[in-house]
């Protein structure tokens, strides 16, 4: 069960196609955009609110990153595709710091981390389509309820 799963996924196999890479990696981002918007569920009211939600948003983006790492995308796309991951490895590091100032009560770094997260997210989704990740990096910063 577990060797068809890894097979499944084109883990350790043959190089996919890019047909087969894109749709492969497309299922990957739909299923963790299902648990993105169940993680954002509960908007939170503050910043130093946003701390468990942000913590879960990047466990479900490295899982995804190291999902997508799995896939044998086909040599012409391995630049590009590196590229992507890289891109997403910087928001997942931009989460870090927003969590980080939250922690100090620094709500104004907190929210130009999050303006500088949503601003590159034009970007990420660029490089995503690249690839034809088209369901890839769609990604919606934490919401607020109002105070």
């Amino acid at each position: 069960m577990a060797l068809g799963l890894v097979s499944a996924l084109g883990c350790g196999g043959d190089e996919l196609s890019v047909r087969e890479f894109a749709a492969k990696g497309n299922t990957i981002c739909k299923a963790d955009d299902r648990s993105a918007i169940g993680i954002q569920d509960q908007a939170p009211f503050t910043e130093f609110q946003a701390i468990p939600q942000l913590e879960d948003l990047i466990a479900l983006a490295k899982e995804e990153n190291s999902e997508l790492e799995d896939l044998n995308e086909p040599e012409r796309l391995s630049e590009p595709v590196a590229a992507y991951l890289a891109a997403r490895s910087e928001a997942i590091a931009l989460m870090q710091k927003g969590i980080d100032a939250a922690s100090v009560v620094d709500f104004n770094s907190f929210e130009r981390l999050q303006a500088e997260l949503a601003q590159g997210e034009h970007a990420r989704a660029k490089l995503a389509d690249r690839v034809g990740l088209t369901a890839c990096s769609r990604m919606i910063p934490p919401r607020f309820n109002s105070r």
